[in-house]
């Protein structure tokens, strides 16, 4: 969806390529044993948000969230444990993300991960 260089679409069909490149790949992902067995938790997240951010600034500051709308990142959790539609409107960022796959494989959190919160409780997973 960035159109770096080696990416074959125009500009006008990036989204939709990127689009149709998840519909191909989340039914291969949730018809996965391991998927089904609850075993595997999918997270699709961007990187940014509508690109308009100012350089430097840091989305984990509870005033950039609100001031800046490329901290508004749109992060879509898949489990069999989720009821459809569950939301979570606490303010996340990257790091907490990190964290839970950190809190999740048994590792401690480390970096800017510490003390972030997440997704998890509000959730449930």
């Amino acid at each position: 969806m960035h159109g770096l260089t080696g990416c074959p679409q125009p500009s006008s069909q990036r989204i939709a390529a990127g689009d149709a490149w998840l519909a191909e790949l989340l039914p291969r992902l949730t018809a996965m044993l391991s998927y089904r067995a609850g075993e595997t938790l999918i997270v699709v997240t961007w990187d940014e948000g509508n690109g308009k951010e100012t350089n430097g600034t840091d989305c984990t500051l509870p005033s950039a969230y609100t001031t800046e709308a490329s901290c508004q990142i749109p992060t879509i959790v898949v489990s069999p444990y989720l009821s459809a539609g569950s939301v979570d409107n606490t303010d996340h960022n990257l790091y907490g993300l990190l964290g839970d796959v950190e809190d999740i494989l048994g590792y401690p959190r480390l970096g800017r991960a510490v003390g972030q919160p997440s997704l998890r409780s509000g959730l449930g997973f």
